[in-house]
Parts: C-alpha cells; sequence; structure tokens
C-alpha cells in the first residue's frame, strides 16, 4: 500500500529523515507511528523533573541528618547553625560600626607625644602601680574600698584566721576517691609530657585511662582518699570543706590534674566565701613556691565538658541536663599575695557581709597544680583543700555575679591536620577519636620578642562592677589594659597594627612602633574619641622566692602574686557598650621560654551587680540573671571559620539552643519561689 507524505503530516517525514539517509520511497515505505500530543510531553517530563527534585532533596536531607551528633536533634543542630550565623552577623556589624583611624606613622606626634599629660587616666596609664608598696586600694571608696580589702592585706588575714578557727571544729569523715565517685578523675605527668601541640596529651582516651588506672591501682595506705567537712560559722553561714589527697610529686614543674563532681550542694542557694590550697594532710598551706596553682576551678558543666572530652570517666549523669557553661569561683598561681600584704591567706576569699553569689546547679572542682622546685628533689607528699562558705537564706545578701573575660580562646586544629580532617574526626564515636580539634581559653604569645593583642566585648546589660583582678603569665605580660572604647576609636585594627587572627599577638617589629609609642598612641586617640581607661595591670606584682623552674626547665626565682589593678572609681557599665581588653606581651626580665613561645592568657575578672536587684526574689521578679557572666570576644565571634569548627566541636560540648532552654527553665523555677540564674 502507498503511503503519501500527506496521508500522515510532513512531521513525521521530517523525522524519518532525520534518522537516515533513503530514497523518496524507503520513507514512503515507513510504517505508520501514533502522534504523541505536546500536552502529554511535557507531562511526562515535568513529573520525571520532578521526582528527580525529590529524590534529590531527599538524598540531600537524609545527608544532613546523618551528619548531625547522635546526641542532637536536627532542629537543635540547625537551629545553633542559624543562630550562630545571625550571631556572626551580629558582632560583625558591631566591629564596623566604628570608622578605622588611618595609622599617621611611628614619626607622626600621635604616637610619641602624649597630648594630656595630666589626671586619674593619664597617671593610671604610664604609672607602675597605684602606690609604690600599697594594697592598691588606697585610692578606691565605698563598695569597692571594702571589696578591695577583703581580696589583699589585713582584711584578707584576719578573714583566712577566722576560716582556720573555724576548721578546727571539724569532724572529718573519710572516702576512698575512686570508690565514692565514678567519674573521679586524677592523672598526672612530667612537664616533658605535657606537650602544648598534640591533643593526644589531653584528650586521648587510650592515654587517659592508661594514666588514671596508675591510681585507680594505688595499694590502700597510697590511694586517694576525700576528707569532708561541715562546720557551722553561725544561724546563716555554714562551710563545707573538702580535702584530697595524698599526691607526691618530685619537681621539675610536673602536671598534677584532677576532678572532684558534686562539690556544692544543688538548689537556691548563696554563696560568699571559697578557700582552695595545696596543703598538708593536717591543712598547712603549702605556697607558692614550692606548688604552683595552674588552676582550681569550681565550675557547674565545665566538669561535664572536661570528662567527656579526657574520655577517662563517664560523665555524671547530674550534669547531662545542664548544658550551661557556668565557672563561679577560681584561683590561680598569681592569686597568692606578697609576704607583708597577706600571704597565703589571699587564697581564702570572703566577700563584705550583705553580698554573696548566686548558684543553683551543683558543681564541681576541675584543678591542675605544678611542683616547681628543681628535677629531682625529694618527694613531697600534698593534699588538696576546697572549701565553700554557704546559706540558703536568701533575704540576708545581695546577689553578685562572675565576669570573666579576655583575648585569645579559641578553637585549637591539631598541627598537620586540615580543618575538613578535624571536623569530620570529631564526630566519631568516643572511642575511635583522634583528638585534632579542641577548645582552648589560651593563645600563644612570643617570649623573645614585644607583642600586642586585643578584645572587644559588648556588654548585654546594665551592671556595676565591684573588685575587679586579672590572671596572666606575669614574666611574659608587661601590661593589661582596660578600655571603655570601640578598638577603632582607639586606633586599632588599622593598618599596620591589625591582628592577623583573633588569637595570634601582632609582633610589634611588623608596626615599627616600641611598647611606649603604642600606649601613647591608644592613650592619645581614646582622648580624642571620647573613650575612658577603666582599669589597668598593677606592674608592682613579682617577689623573690626559692630556686625553682618554669615550664621545659626555665630557671626561676620570681614568682607572681596578687597585684590588685589601678581602676577608675566608676565602674558602671550600661547595656550595649563596647569595652576592649589590650594586652601587651614580652620579656619581662629578659628570660625566653626554649621554644620562644609562652602559652598565655590574659584575663579579666570581676564581681558584679545589677541595678535594682537588691535581694534574690527582686532578681527573680525582674527576670535579671546575677550568676556568670563569659562574654565571648566580638572578634572571635565574627569569624566565619569559627562557625563550621565550632558546629563540629558541639559533638563534644554544648549548644545555644539548649543553654537558651535552661535558662527558660531556671527562669520558671525563679517565678516559682525566688531565683535566679
Amino acid at each position: 500500500m502507498d503511503v503519501t507524505p500527506s496521508e500522515h503530516g510532513p512531521s513525521q517525514v521530517r523525522q524519518r529523515k532525520g534518522c537516515f539517509k533513503g530514497t523518496e520511497s524507503d520513507v514512503a515505505a515507513a510504517p505508520a507511528v501514533e502522534k504523541v500530543s505536546g500536552r502529554s510531553f511535557w507531562l511526562v517530563a515535568c513529573m520525571t523533573s520532578c521526582c528527580a527534585i525529590w529524590c534529590l532533596l531527599f538524598v540531600v536531607a537524609a545527608l544532613l541528618v546523618l551528619s548531625v551528633p547522635p546526641e542532637l536533634s536536627a532542629f537543635q543542630y540547625y537551629s545553633d547553625f542559624s543562630l550562630k550565623y545571625d550571631y556572626y552577623s551580629h558582632n560583625q556589624e558591631l566591629l564596623n560600626d566604628a570608622p578605622r583611624i588611618p595609622f599617621p606613622g611611628v614619626s607622626d606626634p600621635l604616637v610619641n607625644e602624649i597630648e594630656h599629660p595630666t589626671g586619674d587616666e593619664y597617671f593610671r596609664m604610664f604609672s607602675q602601680g597605684p602606690h609604690e608598696g600599697g594594697t592598691g586600694c588606697e585610692d578606691l571608696h565605698g563598695v569597692q574600698r571594702e571589696f578591695c580589702l577583703i581580696s589583699i592585706g589585713d582584711g584578707a588575714v584576719t578573714n583566712y584566721n577566722k576560716y582556720l578557727d573555724l576548721r578546727e571544729k571539724c569532724e572529718w569523715t573519710t572516702e576512698d576517691a575512686f570508690g565514692a565517685y565514678e567519674n573521679f578523675l586524677y592523672l598526672n605527668m612530667s612537664d616533658s609530657e605535657m606537650k602544648r601541640e598534640s591533643g593526644y596529651t589531653h584528650f586521648s582516651y587510650k592515654d587517659t585511662q592508661s594514666r588514671i588506672n596508675q591510681h585507680r591501682q594505688r595499694n590502700e595506705s597510697t590511694r586517694v582518699r576525700i576528707k569532708k567537712c561541715n562546720v557551722r560559722e553561725d544561724k546563716h553561714w555554714e562551710w563545707n570543706i573538702v580535702r584530697l589527697g595524698p599526691f607526691y610529686s618530685n619537681g621539675g614543674y610536673d602536671w598534677h590534674r584532677y576532678l572532684i563532681p558534686n562539690t556544692t550542694a544543688r538548689g537556691h542557694t548563696l554563696y560568699s566565701g571559697f578557700f582552695y590550697a595545696p596543703v598538708q594532710e593536717d591543712g598547712k598551706v603549702i605556697g607558692y613556691p614550692p606548688l604552683h596553682i595552674h588552676h582550681m576551678h569550681s565550675a557547674t558543666t565545665q566538669c561535664n565538658l572536661i570528662s567527656r572530652l579526657w574520655n577517662g570517666g563517664v560523665p555524671d549523669p547530674n550534669y547531662k541536663k545542664f548544658t550551661s557553661a557556668q565557672w563561679y569561683f577560681d584561683i590561680h598561681g598569681d592569686r597568692q599575695c606578697m609576704k607583708d600584704r597577706g600571704g597565703v591567706a589571699c587564697l581564702h576569699k570572703e566577700l563584705p557581709e550583705g553580698y554573696a553569689q548566686y548558684i543553683l546547679l551543683p558543681q564541681c572542682i576541675f584543678g591542675e597544680v605544678n611542683d616547681v622546685r628543681p628535677p629531682n628533689s625529694p618527694t613531697m607528699e600534698f593534699w588538696l583543700e576546697h572549701a565553700y562558705r554557704s546559706t540558703r537564706h536568701h533575704e540576708i545578701a545581695r546577689p553578685t555575679g562572675f565576669y570573666a573575660g579576655g583575648p585569645g580562646t579559641h578553637i585549637h586544629i591539631e598541627e598537620g591536620v586540615s580543618v575538613q580532617n578535624a571536623i569530620m574526626g570529631a564526630l566519631k564515636p568516643e572511642t575511635e577519636y583522634k583528638p585534632a580539634l579542641y577548645p582552648v581559653d589560651d593563645y600563644d604569645a612570643p617570649s623573645n620578642e614585644d607583642s600586642v593583642i586585643w578584645c572587644s566585648q559588648q556588654i548585654p546589660f546594665d551592671l556595676e562592677f565591684l573588685n575587679v583582678w586579672v590572671h596572666t603569665h606575669h614574666q611574659f605580660t608587661y601590661d593589661m589594659l582596660f578600655f571603655r572604647s570601640h578598638p577603632r576609636a582607639l586606633g586599632l585594627d588599622s593598618a599596620p597594627v591589625v591582628l592577623e587572627n583573633h588569637h595570634t599577638p601582632l609582633l610589634l617589629s611588623k608596626t615599627g612602633l616600641t611598647r611606649q609609642q603604642l600606649k601613647t598612641y591608644l592613650y592619645n586617640n581614646m582622648h580624642r574619641n571620647g573613650g575612658e581607661l577603666a582599669c589597668k595591670l598593677n606592674e608592682d606584682r613579682f617577689e623573690n622566692g626559692e630556686p625553682g623552674v618554669l615550664p621545659k626547665g626555665v630557671k626561676n626565682n620570681l614568682y607572681d602574686r596578687l597585684a590588685m589593678p589601678n581602676c577608675s572609681s566608676n565602674l558602671k557599665f550600661k547595656e550595649g557598650e563596647i569595652i576592649t581588653l589590650v594586652a601587651l606581651h614580652g620579656s619581662v626580665f629578659g628570660k625566653t621560654t626554649k621554644n620562644n613561645i609562652s602559652v598565655m592568657h590574659s584575663g579579666w575578672n570581676a564581681e558584679f551587680i545589677r541595678p535594682k536587684c537588691d535581694k534574690l526574689l527582686d532578681c527573680a521578679r525582674q527576670r535579671k540573671f546575677v550568676d556568670d557572666l563569659h562574654l565571648s570576644c566580638l572578634e572571635t565571634s565574627a569569624t566565619p571559620r569559627e562557625i563550621a569548627i565550632g558546629l563540629a566541636e558541639q559533638h563534644l560540648q554544648n549548644t545555644r539552643e539548649n543553654v537558651q532552654k535552661i535558662r527558660e527553665q531556671l527562669a520558671a523555677y525563679s517565678m516559682q519561689g525566688g531565683g535566679t540564674w
């Protein structure tokens, strides 16, 4: 049968011609094909595309869900990502809120001539300390003076002696430390084993378990024990005392690391005093030298974090639901006073009458101490004592909070490991975890060259600082300055005075400035732009002592001592105010470390109060939180790289989403009976 193009339409003929080359008769002989409508074609195409898109979305969603750490919900994880991104954007806007001041050059009068060489701020900026040989309390007034006088000098000695008298009344109970607390931790290592660059030193499951087992398996006579005592001071206040030991050391700056859970009461409690120190078994204090308190902290959930990082114990179930990172009491190596200003009595602190810190959740103790005698010294036995003064009578004291801030906090990545691999490794199960990503609250400062680092913070609510002190490694810190100012208004963040990143100090040699020129530059810009110098380090802070060593065997006979900083009489801050903390580092006495690096802190601490928050119930009614105020640096929070690293590190730590939930829960508790958090 003949088929002509006209019977089946021209389109079909064109289609055949496009498939092969042939004669007209070949085309004519082609079989008939049913015509497909355009509508059907597009329907099939759309359905295929939709299926492909949905499949792709499903795969992406599955990958996103699988990437969530097992202990978090997908909502928690990605809500936190959104919060972090918003937080980053907000902080970046705050840092860019002020224009940069062009750097005038090292020969300009702005960096060489002090423009206002008179007044309190000039004296504060360029003096060594408030009064040579004084306590630092001489020029303070009112409640600031009260708080200063109980921290140093005769007031500290009087309160310490009262504590010793009360302790004589103790009826001690004794428990085996590892038996009493499933997640009690103690390990020790030599200074050569303590490697700054390696997370395995701190967080390896296998290594940590091995070190702890050495002490779990001690014989009966040398096992670590916990002695406890409760003694009432009066009808309101009581002391709870914990003494831990014995420990043994032979010098050489060895490390003794420990963690004790549940050392404070659970519930609405006010704490107005504490005492932390190495002691002999009978309670006599062992000062520095020979024992250096690297840190002795009491915190709500710091120990939950640390125990998980170490993987050396089961996290205490009491802490699992409380994922905030609260921190209430601390002692470091620079808190002992000079002999004529109180000596070891300054390791005890009791707030002035009518003030106390509010704490709701049970705390633990986390600390490290070092024996700074020369290596291979005779074996020394020591114990560690922690004591707290507390009450449940909320109406007798005004609640105070604890502020801490300073530059350099960051998430450290193991040397030679990429960011991507570190993030993926952080999400592995505990026993498979190879530490490559871990949080640190310090930074590396050159010990052989002058440098500067800074940090800016935004005050979250109206407050007043009552007592201010610092913590740093003083032999490699020239000065610390606390400005009421945006960093750019001081001339910072303007080339060449720009940080490479938020945790690496800037070498002054790269700027062409000396320390004196930099301070002059900051001071003049502060005056020109309406800033204020709130506080400055007191440089009268060293005392001679028995020969010993610093880390890595550096010989030493000068020891850090508590010296109250020189502060303004006005330490009230408004919500939203920007403050800038500056630290100048270098070798104060010409010493250097073997690797020319000093692992550094330059932290500011303070007790604070909030207006119209005179009693716990008043604070609760206004939903005002008066507790821990650890402010992160805007420079840290405005770093995009920190978002990805921080999210991975959450597998080990807390989420802001969880923190917010807990705040809401505790705020609800306070509405029911008088309490804040």
